[in-house]
């Protein structure tokens, strides 16, 4: 099913993009349609991964000493994170650029994506891991489509994270800290993706 949503979009914005060339005046309402679906069902992909990070840190982690809070204080962790090589996203720009947040938010995502693929084999629970890691690959998806839309070439992949040198209770920060950062990123894009829907739209 989400292969044909990402073909029907990636359909959809080829053809916004033609018409606002080949008509600009007449066909804007329609234009303007196709990328607020295009936005929606983007936000729709962030609210389901910031909602499974909770539970996929729960069945990962159980550990009272790493909880996922609100407020996202690393610095405990300050010395492992420096020392294990954990990446961290890009700040969004403010106030937003659309081509340089969703480069942004493109390389974020890669970054987080490859630090979970790293480790979800040693940890307790891969499935849901693998889970989160297909919903980030779909919201990849529709985020190198808008690339494409504005033809802006995206970022290359980072360097692979490798952990195979790591103990378990690295595994464990590695995981912790990605996850703790993964969910304010999805916090910040999903903001990010408010501010493109005209305001009589929004919730």
């Amino acid at each position: 099913m989400t292969a044909n949503i990402s073909m029907r979009l990636a359909v959809q914005l080829v053809l916004c993009a033609l018409l606002r060339i080949a008509r600009p005046a007449p066909i804007t309402t329609t234009a303007n349609a196709m990328e607020n679906e295009f936005i929606d069902i983007s936000r729709s992909f962030v609210e389901k991964i910031v909602q499974e990070i909770p539970r996929t840190h729960k069945l990962c982690i159980n550990d009272k000493s790493m909880p996922i809070d609100s407020n996202g204080d690393l610095s405990k962790w300050e010395y492992m994170i420096e020392s294990i090589g954990i990446p961290s996203h890009p700040r969004l720009s403010s106030p937003f650029n659309v081509t340089v947040t969703y480069s942004q938010i493109w390389t974020g995502l890669q970054l987080y994506k490859g630090a979970l693929e790293a480790v979800k084999d040693r940890l307790s629970s891969p499935e849901v891991v693998r889970d989160l890691i297909a919903d980030m690959k779909e919201l990849l998806d529709h985020i190198g489509l808008a690339l494409q839309h504005h033809n802006v070439s995206p970022s290359p992949k980072p360097e692979p994270l490798t952990a195979s040198q790591l103990d378990d209770y690295q595994v464990r920060v590695l995981t912790h800290v990605t996850l703790v950062r993964l969910l304010h990123f999805g916090q910040e894009v999903s903001r990010f993706l408010r501010t493109q829907v005209p305001s009589d739209l929004q919730e």
